[in-house]
């Protein structure tokens, strides 16, 4: 996990490029295996396939899951796409099992090659008032398809804020922190590089705050 230091100034700067993180990507393929998608009671939303759970993920990481479609049924059914970024809540239900906390459609993907991927993290400590605040992201490498993810806070109800980096340019993402700090007052930031490619060598992510007070 990376942590963006900042310092007081009027305007408070922190830069962080990606090749200064910790990595822990992990793209996790699981072949001629589907994904089953359910939603229990209470609204306990959980992912199923071989080996997927026992802790082979991390309680509140942030996941990204490709190839969950299951085809639409004419008369019947519409198509359902499950694909997207998941939180995890339990990564342990059992040994085939997750429970997330974004909702799902209750689904069996028919496409069995699936992929999970884990996210990089970073970790951003604001050191000031911290209603007004922007994130910004530069790619730096020309690269499309990376993505980001703020995990939600412990003080609101709150979905992650999810979106796609646009390659070239600085992304500038104003968030209401209320929403996003955690217990320990930190934002936890969660960058996922386009398929098969690397933050630092092929994308050139530089990660900052601007803290406006």
């Amino acid at each position: 996990m990376a942590k963006i230091e900042i310092v007081n100034t009027d305007l408070e700067l922190g830069v962080l490029k990606a090749e200064e993180a910790e990595y822990t990507l992990a793209d996790f393929t699981f072949t001629g295996v589907a994904l089953v998608f359910s939603v229990e009671t209470g609204n306990v939303y959980t992912i199923t396939a071989a080996a997927i759970g026992g802790d082979l993920f991390t309680d509140g990481d942030t996941i990204k899951i490709s190839g969950s479609v299951q085809a639409a049924v004419e008369g019947v059914s519409p198509e359902i796409n499950n694909d997207g970024l998941y939180t995890v809540v339990d990564a342990n239900i059992s040994a085939n099992a997750i429970s997330v906390l974004e909702p799902v459609v209750a689904a069996t993907s028919d496409d069995e090659d699936n992929t999970v991927d884990e996210y990089d993290r970073f970790e951003i400590t604001p050191t000031r008032g911290t209603d007004q605040l922007v994130i910004y992201i530069r790619e730096t490498g020309n690269e499309a398809g990376a993505t980001f993810s703020i995990a939600p806070g412990v003080f609101w109800a709150a979905f992650p804020l999810s979106g796609t980096i646009t390659e070239n340019v600085m992304n500038l993402i104003q968030i209401e922190s209320g929403k996003y700090l955690d217990a320990d007052g930190k934002i936890q930031l969660s960058i996922f590089p386009a398929a098969g490619g690397n933050l630092n060598t092929d994308h050139g992510i530089i990660i900052g705050l601007i803290q406006l007070r």
